[in-house]
């Protein structure tokens, strides 16, 4: 599964150069749901994007809705 993604926090990020940690962060939270085998962040130079990696018992709404309680948009 593949998502392109805005994350609230980086928009107020100071030093506009935590994307990385940023997305790591978002990943740290997919991580732990059933059925998400892995979770990884791209950073592209237009886009950012989620690369997930689900099994068969992946729930794609609980992905979906812990994407928006940690603040991210897809």
């Amino acid at each position: 599964m593949e998502l392109e993604y805005s994350y609230l926090p980086c928009r107020f990020c100071v030093g506009k150069s935590h994307c990385e940690q940023c997305a790591e962060e978002i990943c740290e939270h997919l991580r732990p749901l059933p059925g998400v085998v892995s979770a990884r962040g791209e950073i592209l130079r237009d886009s950012k994007r989620l690369l997930l990696e689900l099994g068969p018992d992946a729930d794609e709404n609980q992905i979906y809705d812990t994407l928006e309680e940690v603040g991210v948009f897809v």
